[in-house]
């Protein structure tokens, strides 16, 4: 599909403004797509590609992503996440859609699914951000010391680097994660996303209790795909999800994570 083909569009609301993209089909239903960290619409290329003709699709940006930001230093409050996607069903005129949500983007997933379960016909949640929470994370952005201490980690990179490689000699930080983070903070721009995403992000980890009542009360297809040997999002990470929520389909797939999308899309091509 041709990036030409897409259309772009934008819902502002409060501090937040929202960059879509869609590629409608006369008469299909609708499939949402959220992208990851560092990423745009065009991640899911793969799975469009598959999909081909059967779904009109609807790609979000996440904030600090593409065109999509929020206005001064706040947190994302899930109020305003929620009202930016009621406006967006509302200008598009969708009652429902399946949706899909790679990594960070999977968190805006569930947050959504949370609070709009009613325009939920089915969930893919692709190596998500948002079902098991990072001891790390936990300690970087819920605690006042947490957050001091990543914004200065963070602005004092030779210092950072040092810590990094220091916790993963020690065995406290994997050795991919390790990797990742330095490759995504060697510039100042990464430095500053990922301080706007870790601490702008830290209030829409939705409450895992309505996720498990509101996939009982709705019946809606949940599917959790994980990749065998991810090293950002890993596997075993999500070892008791299967008991907070018994409806989720699991399938794990033998690649990594940067690769899943793409091995989702041939085990589709290979279905269809």
């Amino acid at each position: 599909m041709k990036e030409e083909d897409w259309q772009t569009g934008f819902i502002e609301y409060g501090p937040c403004r929202l960059e879509y993209k869609t590629l409608e089909k006369l008469n299909r239903p609708w499939m949402v797509f959220i992208h990851g960290y560092g990423q745009d619409f065009r991640s899911f290329s793969p799975v469009y590609e598959v999909l081909g003709n059967k779904y009109s699709f609807l790609s979000l940006h996440i904030f600090y992503h593409g065109e999509s930001t929020i206005k001064g230093s706040s947190p994302l409050k899930p109020s305003d996440w929620k009202k930016v996607v009621e406006l967006l069903f509302d200008k598009l005129e969708i009652d429902q859609a399946y949706w899909m949500g790679f990594s960070m983007g999977a968190k805006f997933l569930l947050k959504a699914y949370e609070l709009l379960p009613s325009l939920f016909s089915g969930i893919s949640l692709f190596a998500p951000d948002g079902l098991v929470m990072n001891p790390w994370y936990k300690f970087a952005t819920g605690t006042i010391p947490g957050r001091l201490l990543l914004q200065f980690l963070i602005q004092a990179f030779p210092v950072f680097r040092i810590f990094v490689k220091t916790i993963v000699r020690l065995g406290l930080l994997r050795d991919s994660m390790g990797r990742f983070a330095m490759s995504e903070l060697a510039y100042p721009e990464g430095r500053n996303r990922v301080l706007w995403t870790w601490l702008g992000f830290r209030n829409l980890w939705p409450e895992i209790q309505i996720l498990r009542s509101n996939a009982k009360k709705n019946s809606i297809p949940i599917l959790l795909v994980l990749g065998k040997y991810d090293g950002i999002i890993p596997l075993k990470r999500f070892s008791q999800i299967g008991k907070k929520i018994p409806t989720v389909d699991w399938l794990i797939l033998d690649t990594g994570h940067a690769g899943l999308l793409a091995k989702f899309a041939a085990y589709l091509a290979k279905k269809s």
